[in-house]
């Protein structure tokens, strides 16, 4: 039970939006790579844990992080030195590693809040934060949106595999059967898309008030944990530009 009532599940979806925000912009503040790390193993790690989002990271990580970084090494630590012919690489290993470690850390806070949050909940903490009404119906179009296409794209491939048709012979052939599908999929999961939130628009969905609960004690934590956090990259980022 204590550690349920202490859970980032368990806080405000208004809070949790903000500190989601706020974290965002902390690997994009910090000036060098010793304090992007910081934020990912003082800030991100323990985030993934709480939430229990380190094996979907680990996942993207594997898939999508960890090619992009090997990229990075090879473009700024082999590529791009060669190509300024320069004879030391080691301030391309300095924004191979930074660049790395941010992608690392915003993956990692995407993940995290993503994984301890419905969209219900991300729709209760833009009301929380009074967001306009345009804002907050774009944003669960979108989320409906993205359900759709995935439905549909799988209804579609299964149809298509019952026709004969082969998706398991390679990459690129996959990506070249896929194309043309992608059309009217897209298109009529957009169509349904809009046409869920005029009704939604319609009938007062968006409009309808909610009551929340005052902020907790660890709301109050949180947040203060945060703006901490803030505080001190930015004073390393000032720092940093006036050194």
């Amino acid at each position: 039970m204590g550690l349920e009532r202490y859970s980032i599940k368990t806080q405000d979806p208004g809070v949790r939006l903000v500190v989601t925000l706020c974290s965002l912009s902390l690997p994009v503040l910090a000036p060098s790579s010793n304090d992007a790390a910081f934020i990912f193993v003082c800030w991100v790690t323990p985030a993934l844990l709480l939430t229990g989002a380190i094996r979907n990271f680990m996942r993207l990580f594997a898939r999508l992080i960890l090619p992009t970084i090997i990229m990075l090494f090879l473009v700024h630590a082999v590529l791009l030195p060669e190509t300024l012919q320069t004879k030391r690489s080691e301030d391309g290993v300095e924004i191979a590693t930074m660049l790395s470690l941010r992608l690392s850390a915003i993956v990692g806070i995407t993940c995290a809040y993503a994984t301890s949050t419905t969209p219900t909940e991300m729709m209760l903490g833009m009301r929380r934060l009074q967001l306009p009404e345009s804002i907050v119906g774009t944003f669960m179009a979108s989320i409906s949106m993205v359900r759709l296409i995935r439905r549909r794209l799988h209804t579609t491939i299964e149809a298509q595999r019952a026709r004969g048709v082969i998706f398991d012979h390679g990459i690129a052939r996959r990506v070249w059967l896929l194309i043309p599908l992608l059309r009217p999929v897209l298109f009529s999961a957009m169509v349904m898309a809009v046409e869920r939130a005029n009704i939604w628009q319609n009938r007062g969905l968006l409009r309808r008030r909610t009551k929340f609960a005052s902020f907790s004690r660890s709301d109050w934590i949180l947040l203060a944990a945060t703006l901490l956090m803030i505080i001190y990259i930015g004073e390393r980022r000032w720092s940093f530009l006036k050194s």
